[in-house]
């Protein structure tokens, strides 16, 4: 476990690396860049670098540096750029004796932590949507319609759809997340989705065009989901190129939603030489999805679905081994060498994981937690190393200091 110096100790390692002009090594998110101390004072160290604009737009810094043997760091916040030196906070602690496999990285602010605790309220481990479905016994079930058999309900759905479109399918979100713009816009709103979007004006005037997206939603949805206007007006009329350069007419996206989570959706697709869709087609997949859910719930499709409710914590620092963050309201709940659940949510993609308290700290209004994943999918590990440290990171922090023949053998 890294030490944190006394300030007589501290003061001692800044003089040396001042007189000595030993070499750092300031790491910025995926950016290295050598670095010396030429002056500091009780507030500020003065940095000289080469890369004096590799710290442009940058807060926070972590500098790594050797001495007598012994890798050091600190973290700092940048304070201004001058005359090509680089004037950081005089950090509260130096740390020795770092013995972590990854170096620390300080988030950015669109990264969060949510943690799942055992005995809190259930969820389902499906996309959550804005519009919530009781599916209930309300459901209009048609004749051809036996919710009971699930087998002959998507029979009847293949061949009603067939005489309705060139192309179906039924897509469920249980084992992935919604991808792309089109799922993203169903789940998170619930409603349908028809393009190229100009086609939804033929539907003006019918009462399901309440269920269909409008261009005005569309934007808004993009924008809840923090996506800059011009970018989501691109995105949106890329669909639409994408659809006006192939052989299709119009497609469908019908979110199938239980409760108030979006399980998935129904497909359709009609061909160039077909008719657009109309208010009854509409209809009729609209009804269907209701019939879906609760066909689904009633065969325990849902049954080992559920888990327990997130709640959100304060993310610290994260790296590829471990996550520090700070929780409220679960004192005596949890405790050091417990397994916990979390997910690691990045802007388009979330990562589920399990890792091992190793250490806590409880104060008055939060308890800190610092957490070794034991469990990750190679998938999102690999993803997690390049977000973090960029692509050519070998998990190691090389520094030769100035005079110092030692060097860290893979410590970060």
């Amino acid at each position: 476990m890294a030490v944190g110096m006394q300030r007589v100790q501290k003061e001692f390692v800044l003089k040396n690396l001042l007189e000595n002009g030993i070499s750092l090594s300031a790491h910025l998110g995926d950016r290295r860049t050598e670095a010396k101390l030429v002056d500091y004072d009780r507030n500020s160290l003065v940095l000289e670098t080469a890369q004096p604009s590799a710290f442009r737009g940058k807060n926070s810094v972590n500098i790594y540096f050797s001495m007598g043997g012994h890798m050091m760091t600190f973290k700092s916040r940048v304070k201004s750029i001058d005359d090509g030196n680089v004037i950081v906070l005089n950090p509260e602690f130096i740390y020795r004796r770092l013995e972590r496999a990854y170096e620390r990285i300080t988030p950015d602010d669109d990264v969060a932590v949510r943690v799942f605790l055992s005995g809190d309220a259930l969820q389902l481990d499906f996309p959550e949507s804005k519009e919530f479905d009781p599916v209930d016994d309300s459901i209009r079930l048609g004749v051809q319609f036996d919710p009971e058999r699930i087998a002959s309900l998507m029979k009847s759905f293949r061949e009603r759809a067939s005489s309705i479109a060139a192309e179906s399918k039924i897509v469920m979100f249980r084992s992935r997340r919604p991808s792309g713009l089109p799922e993203e816009l169903i789940a998170s709103t619930g409603k349908i989705l028809i393009l190229p979007i100009e086609t939804t004006r033929a539907l003006a005037g019918n009462a399901i065009t309440e269920r269909v997206l409008t261009e005005e939603e569309i934007m808004a949805a993009q924008a809840d989901a923090g996506h800059e206007v011009f970018l989501a007006a691109a995105r949106l009329q890329d669909e639409n190129l994408r659809i006006e350069r192939s052989e299709i007419t119009a497609e469908l996206y019908c979110p199938v939603l239980f409760r108030n989570y979006a399980v998935g959706y129904i497909y359709l697709l009609q061909g160039r030489t077909g008719k657009p869709f109309t208010p009854a087609t509409v209809d009729f997949v609209r009804q269907f999805s209701r019939v879906l859910a609760y066909a689904l719930n009633a065969n325990g499709y849902f049954e080992g679905s559920t888990r327990p409710r997130a709640r959100d914590a304060d993310l610290i620092d994260i790296s590829a081994s471990g996550v520090l963050f700070a929780i409220r309201e679960v004192q005596g709940r949890v405790h050091e060498y417990d397994e916990l659940e979390l997910s690691i949510d990045f802007p388009g993609r979330s990562i589920k994981t399990r890792g091992r308290v190793m250490r806590m700290y409880a104060s008055d209004d939060a308890t800190y937690v610092g957490m070794q994943f034991t469990s990750m999918d190679h998938d999102d590990a690999h993803f997690l190393m390049i977000r973090l440290y960029g692509e050519n990171y070998t998990g190691s922090i090389d520094v030769t200091a100035a005079g110092d023949s030692a060097r860290n053998e893979g410590h970060g």
